[in-house]
């Protein structure tokens, strides 16, 4: 930093201002004579006064041509986002008035063949969906011959009868009245009449259903646009039947007159004036496919445009202030023009000043250098510095024909040293291991730290690969010696050493690193105190893997992992009710490492459980300082093993750290999968039945991408099941998917289980899962899994919206 600004420092000399020159010294009295360069000192004045004027008004026009596209695009999109909620309503209530159609077909036997069956399978059929409170069958003459629940008289049938006897209409006819109070839940509903026929075509009766609106509607009333929202459903004729706003069914409409329809057009949209008085209001419809109904819904612009006059508030203010402050920066101008003699003169003896100045930053910077190149506990190079020097190394060697090699060695059992002596000892420590080296090797040879205990040496100049077997011998054994009185104490180390050579096992600094650091934990796993050289053997699954394996103790022990959250979000009002851990490795090289490259590796080598019970332990973490930020709290679901499972004190690990933080059992969450399961049931049963007698809810992830083994929702302690996301993300459009996700939200439902989705991605997913009768839902419709900062601030409201 100081080495960038020492150039700028240096060019403050006069002739870097053409325009202001020195005058001649001259005492007692001021120059009167015209100073040279005034004349273009004048000139630049007024090109710079243009320029303002230019840029002051390209800022407006960009203004207000930014307003203009702005106000475009909001417009646009709050009408396609019009248009796809009339079109999901009229979807739905196509597919509730072909319900009604087939109830009228299976009238026919009540009429024609067998009443008492037919009334029997009209009912069952009629209470297997929520939608239709009440079914009444009238003859032609308009009386009732069955009524599924008290209604008043019939007279107001008579005219639709009239008009099903003059015509083949089979239905359904809106009658008279809009939507009503209905008889139950206080819901509004909807009477639509249908004609029911012979199969000669013979008018035999109708029959009147009433809709329950509030059921149907209430399902979009979450997806609400705007507080000016307004959704009607209009009959052909131009008769609103519903209007909803965003409180709900409304009795009257709130609009002034029913919107008319083109008839040629099945969907579209305007902007109409005559709506609401004073107000223009933005109208999108959709022609139900197969009935003489509309889904109409209607906006306000203000409502729309709700958000632009803030924004132009705001440009506003910007452009005022950089009005103002042109206007400022002219008259600082016009100062300093009239200033300039003086201006000159102190310029002068700055330059004067910065000469000196600079002279104290040149040795401040070599001074800065030196501790930014050197470790300032051993004085030996740090990471930085040595990769620079090494890689300048190697570019000499790749000329040469000598041979070059890299030592990556590492103090056995420093851990140990620092929790039990203090890391002032270690330090102590740190600092003779350092000096030692220094004597071991050649004054040509780097060394660096690079981090804690761990140290590299490039060996320069050998004549013979072989040598560096005889330096790491030698640094074994000086190492070893005890290190006497540190701090009073007497502490005896060993050093386990890497090897890589140039440039048989790499040509970059970087590759020799990574070579020579698998070496050395081969030497830590040959049992310490030695040295081993590279072999691409070691590589087993390549350079990465391997890499992760041997880092991976490391990352549990130093704190490298990190939990990402996932927002589990209840379906009736968007409220986070929960969340999944999902953990990741914050590599100090590599960056973010997602949990597909590192957790199989663990399972492979067993530190599975060391992984688990740090996860727990987080999960825990977290949980105490929401409860210590006096936020709501709300489960935390973590990922259990087939290894955990097999585990025999995963149960008292659990119990521990509950009690440690003093926290109940219900505020954590175990999820298992189907194929964690197929090893060992009977261990598997033993281990969830001792966690859940603690309190926490057993969930079962991935359910139906698996075995599908139904005994396990029987015999386990299950409390809830995931659907997987393999069924979700094409539930709108495969009917065998909506089948299969609506039979396990009935199957869950029934054994008095809750029911997650996984995986949910469309405002489409969200609106079937809720017909469905899903409680939850998660995916990035909602919300990626985010870190504890943000999943904390989506724990501070009251809702999530989805995105």
């Amino acid at each position: 930093m100081i080495a960038r600004y020492t150039p700028a420092l240096r060019s403050t000399r006069l002739a870097h201002f053409p325009m202001l020159t020195i005058p001649p010294a001259r005492k007692g009295r001021r120059n009167a004579h015209r100073r040279p360069g005034e004349g273009l000192w004048t000139r630049l004045i007024r090109l710079m006064a243009v320029l303002m004027a230019a840029v002051l008004a390209l800022a407006w026009w960009n203004h207000w041509e930014r307003q203009q596209a702005e106000r475009n695009i909001i417009l646009d999109n709050a009408r396609q986002a019009q248009q796809t909620i009339a079109r999901i309503i009229a979807e739905n209530l196509s597919q509730v008035l072909e319900q009604g159609d087939r109830l009228a077909v299976a009238a026919r036997q009540v009429y024609d063949r067998d009443p008492l069956k037919g009334l029997q399978r009209l009912d069952s059929m009629r209470s297997s969906s929520p939608l239709f409170p009440r079914m009444v069958l009238l003859d032609t003459n308009a009386r009732v011959l069955h009524a599924t629940s008290p209604m008043a008289a019939t007279t107001l049938f008579e005219p639709e009868l009239h008009r099903l006897t003059e015509s083949t209409f089979t239905g359904p006819m809106a009658v008279a009245t809009p939507a009503r109070a209905g008889t139950t839940s206080n819901a509004l509903v909807l009477p639509l009449l249908y004609a029911v026929r012979s199969e000669g075509g013979q008018l035999l009766g109708a029959m009147m259903l009433d809709l329950d609106l509030g059921y149907l509607l209430g399902l979009y009333f979450d997806l609400a646009l705007g507080p000016t929202t307004q959704v009607q459903v209009v009959a052909g004729a131009g008769q609103v039947l519903v209007d909803a706003g965003a409180s709900g069914l409304l009795q009257n409409n709130s609009l002034s007159q029913p919107t008319l329809l083109p008839p040629s057009q099945t969907h579209g949209s305007r902007y109409d004036t005559t709506l609401r008085p004073g107000e223009v209001v933005q109208s999108t419809w959709q022609k139900l496919a197969s009935d003489d109904f509309w889904v109409v819904v209607h906006r306000d612009l203000n409502d729309i445009l709700g958000a632009m006059p803030g924004a132009s508030r705001w440009n506003l203010a910007i452009l005022a202030l950089l009005t103002l402050m042109l206007t400022g920066l002219s008259a600082w101008i016009f100062q300093a023009s009239r200033e300039q003699r003086d201006l000159v003169s102190s310029l002068q003896r700055v330059a004067d000043e910065n000469h000196e100045l600079i002279n104290r930053l040149e040795t401040e910077k070599q001074k800065a250098f030196t501790m930014a190149a050197h470790d300032h506990l051993t004085g030996l190079h740090n990471r930085r510095m040595f990769n620079e020097l090494a890689a300048s190394h190697l570019q000499q060697a790749r000329r040469g024909s000598r041979q070059y090699a890299l030592l990556y060695l590492d103090l056995d059992r420093f851990k140990n040293i620092n929790d039990s002596l203090g890391h002032h000892v270690g330090d102590l420590l740190l600092k003779t291991t350092a000096q030692r080296m220094r004597h071991t090797v050649r004054s040509t040879d780097v060394i660096g730290r690079m981090g804690g205990d761990e140290f590299a040496i490039l060996l320069t100049d050998l004549e013979r690969a072989e040598d560096a077997e005889h330096v790491a011998a030698k640094l074994v054994a000086a190492l070893v010696e005890p290190c006497r009185d540190l701090d009073g104490h007497d502490l005896q180390v060993g050093t386990s050493i890497g090897i890589a050579v140039f440039p048989r096992d790499g040509d970059t600094i970087e590759t020799l690193c990574r070579h020579a650091d698998a070496a050395m934990y081969e030497a830590k796993r040959s049992g310490r105190g030695g040295h081993k050289f590279y072999d691409p053997a070691l590589n087993r699954a390549g350079d990465w893997q391997f890499n992760l394996e041997q880092r991976l103790p490391r990352a549990i022990q130093h704190d490298e992992l990190i939990l990402h959250f996932q927002p589990k979000v209840q379906l009736t009002d968007f409220r986070v009710v929960g969340f999944e851990a999902l953990v990741r490795w914050d590599h100090p090289e590599h960056g973010l490492i997602y949990p597909k490259d590192f957790i199989p590796l663990a399972e492979d080598t067993g530190m599975i459980l060391e992984l688990g019970a740090w996860v727990i332990e987080a999960c825990a973490r977290q949980l105490v300082q929401w409860r210590n930020a006096g936020l709501p709290m709300v489960p935390i679901a973590f990922n259990v093993s087939s290894r955990q499972l097999r585990d025999e004190h995963l149960p008292e690990l659990i119990a521990a750290t509950l009690q440690r933080h003093d926290l109940e059992g219900c505020w954590l969450e175990v999820e298992i999968t189907e194929t964690g399961l197929v090893e060992s049931t009977e261990r598997a049963s033993e281990a969830l039945s001792a966690i859940a007698s603690q309190g926490l809810r057993i969930s079962l992830d991935d359910f139906g991408n698996g075995f599908c083994n139904l005994s396990y929702i029987r015999t386990l302690p299950i409390h809830q099941l995931k659907i997987d996301r393999s069924f979700v993300s094409d539930v709108r459009n495969r009917h065998d998917d909506a089948v299969i996700v609506e039979s396990i939200i009935t199957l869950a439902h029934n054994l008095e289980l809750g029911v997650v989705a996984e995986g949910v991605e469309t405002a489409d997913q969200i609106v079937h899962l809720k017909t469905a009768g899903c409680d939850q839902v998660q995916g990035y419709f909602v919300s990626r899994p985010v870190p504890a900062e943000k999943a904390t601030s989506q724990l501070r409201q009251t809702w999530l919206h989805p995105r």
